[in-house]
This record gives C-alpha cells, sequence and structure tokens, in this order.
C-alpha cells in the first residue's frame, strides 16, 4: 500500500505534460462499427471532450481530430479487436519483456490467464 502511495505522491508532482492518459473504450461485439458504442451515449464526442479539456490542462496531445467521426477513423487505422492486418501501430511490447512480467503475476493468475487467452504465441494478435 505504501508504495502504491508514493507512486501517487509522485504522480501528483509530474507535469501534466509528462504523464500518459489512456482511454479504453468498447468494441463489442468485434466490429469496428461499435468502437465506442453505449446506448444513448455519444461516446466519441465525451472523449474528445475529455482530450479538449485535458490539453487545456497541460496534457499533451498533438494532433487532435476536429470531430468525433474524425476520432473513430483515426482509431480505426490502428488494430483493434476486429482485426490488425494492414494497419499502423506505434505501440509495440516485445515478446521477452511480455514474458518477464507475467512471470512475476501470481501462479494463480498466471494460470487463469493462460486458461482463458491462452499462450502468447497462439494469440492471433501477436505478430512475432
Amino acid at each position: 500500500m505504501a508504495e502504491l502511495v508514493g507512486r501517487w505522491c509522485r504522480l501528483r508532482r509530474l507535469p501534466n505534460a509528462d504523464k500518459k492518459i489512456g482511454f479504453v473504450l468498447a468494441n463489442y461485439p468485434n466490429k469496428d462499427g461499435r468502437i465506442a458504442n453505449g446506448v444513448g451515449l455519444d461516446t466519441p464526442q465525451s472523449v474528445l471532450a475529455s482530450l479538449v479539456s485535458l490539453q487545456a490542462a497541460g496534457y499533451r496531445f498533438p494532433d487532435l481530430p476536429e470531430s468525433s467521426a474524425a476520432l473513430i477513423a483515426e482509431l480505426r487505422k490502428g488494430p483493434t479487436n476486429a482485426g490488425w492486418h494492414g494497419r499502423t501501430c506505434h505501440v509495440h511490447l516485445a515478446k521477452d519483456i511480455y514474458v518477464q512480467f507475467f512471470k512475476t503475476l501470481p501462479t494463480a493468475m498466471q494460470t487463469a490467464i493462460l486458461d482463458r487467452w491462452g499462450a502468447v504465441d497462439d494469440d492471433p494478435m501477436f505478430d512475432g
């Protein structure tokens, strides 16, 4: 707990421009036409408004799209759970780093992950 509190304290002192923010958007069922789908919600517009607000607070978001439709178009250029072949990806995680981290997880968690998703080499999104 103390380690977690220490990390939160360091994060608080870090300039916003040096922080990294992530958004997790639904894409179910696995169709790109369903990215950020929320019944009765305009999730793409809410995400874009959040990004604009965060940018005004000093977070770095270069080249923000001008509309929610443009935001979704940009997301569809990259990998989604509907596919990745032929798409642009700027984020990579080397297998050896993944395996090294995976081995630090409790055995029960490793087993649950392997039972649910299988080995990394068998993942259809793994590109070597």
